[in-house]
């Protein structure tokens, strides 16, 4: 089974999910906003993309400043964070 983390105002989101459906698959849709991914979720996430907290953050959000958090932040804080 296919999970999308979905926000349904951005269009890349959207433009995903379209695409999974051309290709006849109908993902798990999980919309994170309304439903906030455990730090448990998001450490299992990283693992399966074999990705950092910082490669998947969104360091140009305004929040992500607001945090006072870095590229230089800790996973840690990075994950909590999230």
């Amino acid at each position: 089974m296919y999970k999308i983390y979905h926000n349904p105002r951005c269009s890349k989101s959207r433009q995903a999910l379209q695409i999974l459906r051309e290709n006849n698959v109908e993902p798990e849709i999980i919309e994170y906003l309304k439903n906030p991914l455990t730090e448990v979720e998001i450490r299992e996430i990283l693992e399966i993309l074999g990705k950092t907290p910082i490669e998947i953050c969104r360091t140009g959000e305004k929040i992500f400043k607001e945090l006072d958090l870095t590229k230089n932040s800790s996973d840690e804080e990075l994950i909590s964070a999230m």
